[in-house]
């Protein structure tokens, strides 16, 4: 994405970058109407010019129309980006800018920012004056005393910084595109997990393309292509769904969904061939680092121990490095932050350690469950069941031993959709098959029956709730249920399809356990 009020200097870098086979989109950032409707996803570089409003001389108000059009060009949900800040004013604003993104803790923050002057990459192909000013200025300060040195310094500053030609028309600098790319790669080394995100990106594209050349393939390039391609669509679709009938719409969507297995199988061979950069390889000592107002705290890994560091700087400006805790594993750091009398150590010990803690049930809710699903009938559907307030504590008890009331309260009583995938892709259910369940705090989980072989404890914590819960399955509590009856139903979560196919794969078997008769 650029961002550049004059054409004259965006283009040549669009074109250059195009000859690269990137692609680009390019807005004005000084116009109201220019802004698009909806912010974009999937931006990972944007070009940013400073000066984009004439006669805005504020670095503060240029600060705050930069933020302004991150805010409404990208998206709350686009992940991670590198912003390049391309300009000819940077040594007047770039500072203040740097500052208030830094600020930033939300997705408007880039994972790096590189710095380039636009005459690294472009220059002016005529000069309509710029050069006169120049020499006017500096006969001025000549006669004002200003040695020779002096007046070089000068007249580089404003020929980098100050002077610019809006009439003058622009082409790109030999070697423009080298520079760019020598400079992003110097901050991706920096940002290497960044990186890794973008090959990720990269190798999807990719994978696609392959999986659409080798269909599209099936069928000779001729003039019949078109129609003939329309029947390797119908019969992908029925592959699917079997001789069941089905609107066309529906057809086309499942003859696409038979495009995953081929595209799974591509991106695996593109990712075993692809080479990764050194710089993102796994990390090293430390595990975490936070800041806790003035004060970072590290956790990290050396030595066969784990250990929390807290560094300060004293009223000097030198780094204080103390040691707060240390232990053989994290289990028994977490132990012996629990066990400190001193309050101040024991709430910094707690404030890196719940923050460590906190990453794999937000990952897991991420990786295996579909937190805004769409209202529809489908496998891995979970629903809220409702339960009398009389009957809680015994439904719950088919689940725990030894729960307080107070913590009956708080568990969730939830219905998964089980049926099979392969009915549901091939329009075979006649009824919606559920097992009902429970969502619980893991601070429950000491709780749960043991050596029950009917309950399926999903391993992955989730986070939900503003709380990190798990969840835990009856294999005994299943039944079928009219479609009707269930499409009633406000679908809270949608479970993925790895997690689900092992707790179908469970039920199946629990169903189909033979079991033994025998005297003792």
């Amino acid at each position: 994405m650029i961002v550049d009020d004059q054409a004259r200097q965006a283009m040549p870098i669009i074109s250059a970058l195009s000859k690269k086979g990137i692609s680009t989109t390019w807005y004005k950032g000084n116009d109201p109407d220019d802004i698009p409707e909806q912010p974009a996803q999937n931006v990972r570089l944007v070009f940013m010019d400073l000066q984009l409003r004439e006669g805005d001389n504020d670095p503060h108000g240029i600060a705050s129309h930069v933020l302004f059009l991150l805010e409404n060009l990208i998206a709350v949900d686009n992940g991670p980006f590198m912003l390049v800040i391309w300009s000819l004013k940077d040594a007047l604003y770039g500072d203040e800018v740097k500052d208030r993104l830094r600020a930033q803790t939300n997705h408007l923050r880039p994972v790096c920012t590189v710095t380039m002057n636009k005459k690294q990459c472009i220059r002016q192909k005529q000069d309509t004056g710029a050069a006169e000013l120049t020499e006017e200025v500096l006969a001025q300060l000549k006669k004002s005393g200003f040695k020779k040195d002096d007046l070089n310094s000068v007249a580089q500053a404003i020929d980098a910084n100050w002077l610019v030609d809006k009439d003058a028309e622009f082409e790109v600098l030999p070697g423009a595109i080298a520079n760019i790319e020598r400079a992003i790669a110097e901050e991706l080394k920096k940002a290497g997990i960044f990186h890794l995100f973008v090959i990720w990106e990269n190798l999807i594209k990719k994978a696609a393309a392959q999986t659409v050349a080798n269909i599209s393939a099936t069928i000779t390039h001729n003039d019949h292509w078109e129609q003939n391609m329309r029947d390797v669509f119908r019969r992908m679709g029925v592959a699917r769904v079997g001789q069941n009938e089905v609107s066309d719409e529906e057809l086309l969507k499942e003859s696409i969904l038979t495009f995953i297995q081929s595209f799974t199988d591509n991106l695996e061979g593109h990712i075993q061939k692809v080479e990764l950069p050194d710089y993102t390889a796994a990390p090293g000592e430390q595990l975490l680092k936070i800041d806790e107002g003035n004060i970072n705290l590290r956790l990290v890994r050396e030595e066969g121990l784990v250990r929390i560091y807290q560094d300060s700087f004293d009223k000097e400006g030198k780094r204080q490095i103390e040691k707060l805790f240390e232990a053989k594993n994290l289990y028994n750091l977490d132990a012996s932050v629990k066990k400190s009398k001193v309050p101040l150590k024991q709430q910094l010990g707690d404030q890196i350690l719940g923050v460590y803690w906190s990453v794999p049930p937000r990952l897991n809710s991420g990786l295996h469950l579909e937190l805004n699903p769409t209202n529809i009938l489908v496998p891995g559907n979970i629903y809220e069941a409702e339960v009398k307030e009389s009957d809680r504590e015994k439904f719950a008890n088919t689940y725990f031993e030894g729960l307080k009331t107070e913590e009956v309260k708080s568990i969730r009583f939830v219905e998964l959709e089980v049926s099979p995938i392969c009915d549901y892709a091939q329009k075979k259910w006649k009824k919606s098959r559920l097992v009902s369940g429970v969502i619980y705090s893991t601070d429950h989980s000491k709780k749960i029956r043991k050596q029950n072989e009917h309950l399926y404890v999903a391993k992955p914590a989730f986070h939900l709730f503003d709380e990190y819960v798990n969840m835990a399955f009856d294999y005994h509590l299943l039944k079928a249920l009219d479609h009707e009856i269930v499409e009633k139903r406000k679908i809270k979560y949608r479970l993925r399809r790895e997690l689900l196919l092992d707790i179908i794969a469970n039920v199946s078997a629990h169903v189909n356990r033979p079991g033994i008769s025998y005297v003792e």
